[in-house]
């Protein structure tokens, strides 16, 4: 608890407790949740835009679902998305239940739009993006309320453990243990983290974290140990008594010089209740560097390296402000890595949406040493959705940031485990492919900008208290303003829990 100050406040202490009052804290107001569908299909349109002013709002996830707090000031909600016909929606309207949106598809003409002399070709509107992306955008000095998730899913796409010795079996047991572990069927748990803060840079392009609220969504390591199940259970088998200690070495490399199998069996539960701001700070860096415009950071290549790229004019729709162009992209020289679509404001040259991926063939970090070491990684998937949003002071600011990865692990390797004392061995090989994917998503709840002085003012944690959660429970995030998750996270429950 803080002691009475009796003393008068320093500038930078005034400065902090201002910005914390008017910009940080979380917002109480009742929260609007409703779903955006296709008028005609009643698909689901992901990524919406829904606000009820210019500078603040939320987006549909992937399955078209949003909430959003209420706005007393504001007259109407407005919903938009590229393609579609904006909607405005009157605030009698809006009723305590789930709303349903219905945009309607905006088809236009490409040649009818605006009667001009020359219609601009792709390529030229690009280098008009490209050059004025000093006027559009403004990246330092800035400060941005956000809501940030981290999704992480492991997925094994091959399992195979050959034992090939073990003292205390004979043949028969042996072949037993073999076929147990080919009928394996491991199930690992995704892991949610929502954290909702502000995040800071200013003009030397230093960063800050400040955070409001976090939890993490996961299944308790106590309730099965740091094995699955059915793998303890063969654990217990092998290594009869869990108190022996064992060298552990794989080919020529030595790995472990006394492991317990006591680590194994035990159950534990290895969560941390704090969440290391250095950490997810240095994740929303990386989320806000890919897509953003310093060419020695950013994945956004297609716009900074055009000489790369073919650019085609697939359509144009009707903007609140003039025309949106609707360009696609692909390959043209080798070092290029992507493919995907852009949406630009044909008013201000600004590009407001991008979606892309690797192109086809093409892949990010990877290193081969299957043959010489049994082990191999790629980075097999990487693709974004960016959506930016025009402030009123001029300048676009980000509404919206997802990129998911996805890594492919390949492992075959010998290993062998001897007693330290009987010397009894276990010798085995394992082969394995495991797929991690790494989702990560920004959702920008406000921008503004922070002079240096504000900036300097502010104190970053090293930690902050991390609310452990074990089943999903909507009501923890209830008042305030976050991005709605998807079915298969509201699903998440313990284990036994009719899974």
């Amino acid at each position: 608890m803080k002691k009475p100050i009796t003393r008068p406040r320093s500038v930078a202490t005034i400065l902090l407790f201002l910005i914390s009052f008017c910009f940080a804290g979380p917002l109480m107001g009742q929260l609007l949740k409703g779903r955006v569908l296709d008028e005609n299909t009643k698909e689901p349109i992901p990524y919406a835009t829904i606000q009820f002013a210019s500078d603040k709002g939320t987006i549909s996830n992937e399955e078209g679902f949003f909430s959003l707090e209420r706005d007393g000031s504001a007259d109407s909600l407005q919903i938009a998305s590229m393609g579609y016909a904006p909607k405005a929606l009157p605030l009698s309207a809006l009723n305590t239940g789930e709303l349903i949106v219905y945009l309607r598809e905006n088809v236009i003409a490409l040649n009818n739009v605006y009667v001009t002399n020359k219609q601009p070709s792709a390529a030229e509107i690009m280098r008009k993006v490209l050059e004025r992306l000093s006027n559009n955008y403004k990246d330092m000095g800035m400060a941005h309320q956000f809501f940030y998730r981290n999704s992480i899913k492991n997925t094994t796409k091959e399992l195979d453990v050959d034992v090939k010795k073990n003292s205390g079996f004979t043949k028969a047991q042996k072949a037993k243990l073999n076929k147990s572990i080919a009928d394996l069927k491991i199930k690992i748990h995704p892991l949610y983290v929502d954290v909702l803060g502000d995040f800071y840079k200013n003009e030397k392009s230093e960063t800050k974290l400040d955070i409001t609220k976090a939890t993490r969504l996961s299944k308790p390591k106590d309730q099965e140990g740091i094995l699955p199940p059915d793998v303890l259970e063969l654990v217990k088998a092998v290594f009869k008594d869990s108190t022996k200690t064992y060298k552990v070495k794989s080919g020529w490399f030595k790995l472990e010089d006394s492991l317990a199998m006591k680590e194994l069996v035990e159950k534990k539960d290895a969560r941390t209740n704090t969440l290391d701001v250095g950490n997810y700070k240095s994740n929303i860096n990386d989320v806000v560097r890919n897509h953003g415009f310093d060419q020695e950071h950013s994945r956004m290549q297609f716009v900074l390296e055009q000489e790369l790229y073919e650019y085609t004019l697939e359509d144009t729709f009707d903007g609140p402000e003039g025309p949106i162009y609707k360009i696609s992209f692909s390959p043209r020289k080798r070092a290029a890595s992507y493919s995907g679509t852009l949406y630009v404001d044909g008013n201000d040259y600004a590009l407001i949406k991008s979606q892309f991926e690797y192109a086809e063939g093409k892949r990010g970090e990877h290193l081969n040493l299957k043959l010489l070491l049994g082990f191999k990684f790629a980075e097999t998937v990487w693709k974004s959705t960016l959506i930016y949003s025009k402030q009123s002071n001029g300048y676009y600011a980000p509404l919206y940031m997802v990129q998911e990865k996805v890594t492919e692990f390949y492992v075959n390797r010998p290993l062998k485990l001897v007693e330290n004392r009987t010397k009894d061995k276990l010798e085995l090989n394992i082969k394995t492919t495991q797929l991690i994917a790494d989702k990560q998503e920004l959702l920008f709840l406000g921008s503004k900008d922070i002079s240096a002085t504000e900036y300097n003012a502010i104190t970053e944690k090293k930690e902050w208290p991390l609310e452990q959660l074990e089943r999903y429970d909507a009501s923890v995030w209830k008042a305030y303003p976050i991005m709605e998750p998807l079915e298969e996270m509201k699903r998440f429950k313990m284990a036994g829990e009719n899974e």
